[in-house]
């Protein structure tokens, strides 16, 4: 339940066309991991004032600009191609802010090992990423996440690793992985049937699956953003609401709840 790579994947073989998900401007990347056979599928779409200069006049940059990049973080299912994310790249570029987007290990046409995904594993996926775009003068970074991601994002920017950023947005979040699982409709048989303390104890995740941005959360020192739509059908709004209530109190956490009807994939809208 943590990790579906398989699910929405039937044009995953046109991810080295941007151009197929109507993504302009932009370049597709294969981003080799160190001491290993695998690597990253990556997109880089710069903002779309600066959409069309010849990056290839640019040296070793990214982008022929220094402007704030994204670097997107999406959930559990799918590729960085989707309909949703695809929108929400056009409202970023459009805003002025380039976008580094990417496939985890196993999704998309990132190549895996043999390994199942795993938390660390996503997060190697992540510093990888992040470490490449700054390594190509990308000067000024926000990390974006989306629900599994928004959690991945939290973890890692917790980390002892991590880099400076200018920001953080957590998009559709949950607090962490049992009271997700507790909340999600797949449970609602289990819920009847058992009192919660004992479900936590059954369906407790590996460790090595394990997310609890709420109990990280407190520690981060950066400007952070959540936004969730009270509609979601899949992760509800009382976990961003919990996650929220876990910040400290002296941090600089803000939260937008929205009030129409943009459920769990369209608050690109």
């Amino acid at each position: 339940m943590v990790f579906l790579p398989t699910f929405h994947v039937e044009d995953s073989n046109q991810l080295q066309h941007p151009e197929f998900f109507n993504v302009l401007h932009s370049r597709h990347h294969y981003l080799g991991l160190l001491g290993q056979e695998e690597h990253l599928g990556v997109w880089t779409i710069p903002a779309e004032s600066r959409a069309g200069e010849d990056t290839g006049a640019c040296d070793s940059k990214i982008f022929c600009n220094n402007l704030t990049t994204i670097i997107y973080l999406h959930g559990q299912t799918g590729h960085r191609g989707l309909e949703y994310r695809v929108g929400l790249y056009k409202v970023l570029s459009r805003q002025g802010f380039n976008v580094v987007t990417f496939d985890y290990r196993g999704f998309g046409d990132s190549i895996p090992s043999l390994e199942t995904n795993t938390v660390a594993r996503a997060l190697e996926d992540v510093a990888a990423v992040t470490t490449w775009s700054l390594g190509a003068r990308v000067r000024d970074i926000i990390i974006w996440g989306r629900s599994l991601g928004a959690a991945l994002a939290v973890h890692f920017l917790a980390s002892p690793q991590a880099p400076a950023a200018c920001g953080l947005v957590l998009m559709s979040p949950f607090n962490n992985f049992q009271d997700a699982m507790y909340d999600h409709k797949w449970a609602s048989p289990w819920r009847l049937l058992i009192p919660r303390p004992l479900f936590y104890w059954l369906f407790r995740p590996r460790v090595e699956l394990s997310l609890a941005p709420d109990t990280l959360l407190p520690d981060l020192k950066l400007p952070v953003l959540l936004l969730h739509s009270r509609d979601d059908p899949v992760i509800s709004i009382e976990l961003a609401r919990k996650l929220f209530s876990a910040r400290s109190r002296d941090s600089h956490v803000q939260f937008v709840e929205l009030l129409n009807d943009y459920g769990h994939n369209n608050i690109y809208k």
